[in-house]
């Protein structure tokens, strides 16, 4: 897989990684090394939704999620975060629902070896 996305403007490399390497999770997203790590086993809609809630992560860690007061959080607040960026994500990315696709040749041949 090996195809890469911006996140408000930093570009990440998405691997797949054997599940061995994750203790109990499918995936997960480093900020220093610009990297987000799928189990390599997953695939459909799994897949779709790890890369997505990967996605999720790096949208709050750019946004600067960490420093907001948790009495600050509501729902408008969080859904504007996340308008704000899908919509980079989107526009940074025009091959984003193919690096996102929920059924790939590439799962439908790894399903078929397995």
């Amino acid at each position: 897989m090996n195809k890469t996305i911006k996140i408000m403007g930093q570009t990440y490399e998405i691997k797949l990684i054997e599940p061995d390497y994750f203790r109990d999770k499918w995936g997960e997203i480093k900020y220093n090394d610009s990297e987000i790590n799928i189990a390599n086993d997953l695939i459909g809609h799994t897949k779709t939704r790890v890369i997505l809630h990967e996605l999720m992560h790096g949208i709050m860690q750019h946004c600067g999620f960490e420093y907001i007061e948790k009495a600050e959080l509501n729902e408008e607040y969080l859904a504007e975060i996340f308008a704000r960026g899908l919509a980079s994500i989107i526009s940074d990315n025009p091959n984003f629902m193919d690096i996102i696709c929920v059924e790939t040749i590439e799962d439908k041949q790894m399903a078929k070896s397995s």
